[in-house]
């Protein structure tokens, strides 16, 4: 009987950690950009389109052609270097607009995504505590206080 509790902990602690510690997958590109379709998509098509244009017209050093093309381009870089400077930020916004959905499991898989690229397996804070025993006691206390909710009939005085 002992065993069987002690099994089902485990496996309980397995899945629920299974379920909620960020892990990290390789499915990220570098072509990738958050953010793309907000800030940069037209500038890139209107960067594209000032270039070919100075293209077909045998590109010239000056003139308006040359000036189109060299501040579209402008533009264009200074979009794409602002999403990846603001990556972070973006990603944070992202969360908090999904915040509002009802599917509880989309949330947790938003926030895997999001926090598992740079997890560590040593936690130094949880809520107010800081450092190992601290945070040792805190979660001894609060599996304390689980456990002994639940009325045993007198078997704890007994084991």
């Amino acid at each position: 009987m002992l065993s069987d509790y002690y099994s089902d902990i485990i496996l309980c602690i397995k899945k629920v950690s299974e379920d909620t510690i960020p892990t990290s997958n390789n499915r990220q590109c570098q072509y990738n950009v958050l953010g793309w379709s907000d800030y940069v998509s037209d500038r890139h098509d209107s960067a594209r389109c000032a270039f070919y244009e100075w293209v077909i017209n045998g590109k010239p050093r000056s003139g308006w052609l040359y000036m189109n093309m060299y501040k579209t381009r402008a533009a264009f870089k200074q979009a794409l270097r602002y999403c990846k400077s603001h990556e972070a930020q973006m990603k944070a916004d992202s969360l908090a607009k999904s915040v509002e959905d009802i599917n509880c499991k989309k949330k947790i898989e938003g926030c895997k995504k999001v926090s598992g690229q740079k997890t560590t397996s040593n936690v130094n804070k949880i809520g107010t505590c800081v450092r190992e025993r601290k945070i040792c006691k805190m979660w001894k206390d609060y599996f304390k206080s689980l456990y002994n909710f639940v009325p045993d009939g007198g078997a704890r005085s007994l084991f």
